[in-house]
């Protein structure tokens, strides 16, 4: 990773946003460079601004992408090497502005469970990371989407991602 990438990471992991978008104007790499960077773990500047639940950086990620033609809603479901979506580590946090924000831009994929429901390397969904950690009005956020996402029991959550990745990633509850 060179400086110019480590400065634009951290500027986003202290939730700096007139650093941020300095770069945004002055990078060689340009918008779609910087939104495309990847730290050790595998983090995109937007799931390591979510993980810190800083609402106005991620805004800002979000508002330079949807001025891309090649921005779209699988920008949103990029994962780290742990498997972990900006939704799930805002959800986990308790970060409930940044989990209505991410949810506004899921767009298409609003109503596809299989993006929305998808799990971790260790079976955690968005959903179940927040009931775990007692986060209630994150779950009642995620619970009030246009489909039923409800794990029926505690581990549940492992046994509805499992069917739908058997069902081609479509809830059919």
């Amino acid at each position: 990773m060179s400086k110019s990438d480590a400065l634009f990471f951290r500027a986003v992991l202290m939730g700096d946003l007139p650093v941020i978008e300095e770069m945004f104007r002055e990078s060689d790499l340009g918008v779609k460079g910087l939104l495309s960077l990847r730290n050790a773990n595998g983090d995109t500047p937007l799931i390591v601004a979510a993980y810190y639940g800083h609402l106005k950086v991620v805004e800002a990620l979000l508002k330079r992408g949807h001025t891309l033609e090649s921005f779209n809603s699988d920008t949103l479901v990029s994962v780290n090497s742990d498997g972990d979506q900006a939704l799930i580590l805002a959800a986990s946090n308790g970060h409930l502005d940044v989990v209505k924000e991410l949810l506004r831009n899921y767009g298409p994929k609003l109503s596809d469970a299989g993006y929305i429901g998808s799990a971790n390397n260790y079976g955690f969904t968005a959903r179940s990371l927040a009931e775990k950690n007692g986060h209630s009005k994150i779950v009642e956020a995620i619970d009030e989407l246009p489909f039923n996402y409800k794990p029926l029991y505690p581990g549940a959550a492992s046994e509805v991602v499992r069917d739908l990745r058997t069902e081609g990633g479509r809830y059919h509850g």
